[in-house]
């Protein structure tokens, strides 16, 4: 909805680059999109296929990038801190998108207050620093300094529910899954709440609110290019 909004009607191209099980593209193919994945996983791509959408099975880079077409959106969900040079993939990405169209990234928040505050609440260490699984490690204001520095308007800032707040209320589940799932829940039915009342802008407010403070779980902008 927010990439509608941006963009206005009859501009309805999207790529997800790294798209994983295809629930994302789903939910966009649903709305009216044209979409396409790209994804290195063969299990994750089959799956995404299975719900309908088209998925290149592969890794998005310079070669493969001019293969996929040009896009009126491009999406990618938890991809950058994996990636040796996001800068050059980002630039790669950008060159994909029509003039007007938006790019969206969305990473950890990590090293973020909530964080500080629920490690000293449980002794928990750093459990965040994940190499060699994560190579980069982002905030708000640096990640849309990077895409600043490539030439895009940042349009928008969203983050998502600060799981750390069950940190700081005493419940580690850095390394206990069980629990980890159970405040997963809790936080489903948080969100899920907004919309049961009726209150999905509400909701989007409050998220907005805490990512112009740098806090929340994740940090995802929305960039326009020129």
């Amino acid at each position: 909805e927010s990439f509608e909004k941006i963009l206005g009607s009859g501009r309805r191209r999207l790529l997800d680059i790294g798209s994983g099980p295809g629930f994302f593209l789903a939910t966009a193919k649903a709305r009216g999109w044209s979409v396409l994945g790209i994804e290195p996983s063969r299990q994750a791509a089959e799956h995404a296929r299975g719900l309908g959408v088209d998925v290149v099975e592969g890794f998005f880079n310079a070669a493969t990038a001019p293969t996929l077409g040009r896009f009126d959106a491009v999406h990618l969900n938890n991809v950058l801190e994996h990636i040796a040079d996001p800068i050059a993939l980002l630039t790669v990405a950008i060159g994909l998108l029509e003039p007007g169209g938006l790019i969206c990234v969305n990473v950890p928040n990590d090293f973020s207050p909530l964080q500080i505050a629920g490690r000293a609440a449980v002794g928990a260490g750093e459990w965040w620093i994940a190499p060699p699984h994560h190579l980069n490690y982002f905030d708000f204001d640096s990640l849309a300094a990077l895409l600043a520095r490539l030439g895009l308007r940042v349009a928008e800032r969203m983050t998502s529910f600060p799981m750390e707040a069950f940190l700081m209320m005493g419940e580690d589940y850095t390394h206990d899954p069980v629990l980890g799932r159970a405040c997963h829940n809790r936080r489903k039915k948080f969100d899920l709440a907004f919309e049961a009342a009726g209150l999905k802008e509400t909701r989007r407010a409050f998220y907005r609110a805490l990512a112009e403070a740098g806090l929340g779980r994740e940090a995802v902008i929305i960039a326009v290019k020129p």
